[in-house]
């Protein structure tokens, strides 16, 4: 028994700092973290007014700040979505082109180290997809869109739905022994716990009434939900605010012309 008293005593002194640590203290430590993932371009002074109590509670759990730096990495590949999942794609291949390289020397631990690189191009396209299933263009899509756009679209892909779903569960690491169902309903949960747990994004369903109070019936309407943090999110006024899509640069400019020119 003697043996473990050093450990107690240890362990009942660190307890005691942890209690005498003040709160401003606690605050301070976590405001240091968070401007290095939401604020590295920000003013000090537009920092300080920025991130008071309620913005440190809503955005320094480890949820806002994954979703935060995996959209601000998405957004930095290009000038639009489109563009940007093109630049996700030309990364991953070429990740993969370096890997095979190196594999062709036998350099474990550089091939090690490739593999555990992930530039998620696959992931945002699955993402993707789950939302245009429903008839929404993509992630960026701000429409609202009525009950029949959604049910008319979701049962033209159903099939597509269950393939999609099913990479889904396998890429992201998902366990589910439900069995797989082709109802709207069912799909919005299954969507919603993918992409809200990747970035943060969901499947919003708005209800009200409509018609004279005497046959009044409920109607619904779609949106993709960007404020999951207690009605907060990174477009809302006093939270962090994403990266802007990159300018476009001449390279980008000039595919566009050619583009046109393919399409004649």
């Amino acid at each position: 028994m003697w043996l473990l008293l050093p450990g107690i005593l240890i362990l009942k002194k660190l307890k005691i700092f942890d209690q005498e640590r003040s709160i401003p203290d606690t605050m301070a430590l976590k405001r240091f973290y968070m401007r290095n993932i939401y604020g590295k371009d920000i003013d000090n002074e537009i920092w300080d007014n920025l991130c008071n109590k309620k913005f440190v509670r809503h955005f320094s759990p480890p949820e806002p700040r994954k979703h935060f730096l995996r959209l601000s990495h998405f957004r930095k590949q290009g000038y639009d979505e489109e563009s940007a999942m093109k630049g996700l794609e030309a990364k991953d291949i070429a990740q993969w082109e370096d890997s095979h390289y190196k594999a062709r020397y036998n350099s474990e631990k550089s091939v090690a180290e490739d593999l555990h690189k992930s530039y998620s191009a696959n992931h945002w396209k699955v993402i993707r997809e789950l939302f245009q299933i429903l008839g929404f263009t993509g992630i960026d899509d701000k429409r609202i869109l009525s009950s029949n756009i959604i049910s008319e679209t979701f049962t033209q892909s159903c099939k597509r739905f269950i393939k999609v779903l099913d990479q889904s569960l396998l890429l992201f690491g998902f366990k589910s022994r439900a069995k797989v169902t082709s109802d709207l309903n069912s799909a919005i949960r299954a969507i919603n716990a993918i992409a809200g747990n990747w970035c943060g994004y969901t499947v919003k369903i708005n209800r009200k009434k409509i018609g004279p109070k005497e046959k009044q019936v409920w109607e619904r309407s779609y949106q993709i939900n960007r404020q999951p943090y207690d009605g907060l999110g990174f477009e809302d006024k006093g939270t962090p605010e994403l990266p802007p899509y990159r300018p476009k640069t001449d390279n980008d400019i000039q595919e566009l012309f050619d583009s046109i020119g393919q399409d004649k």
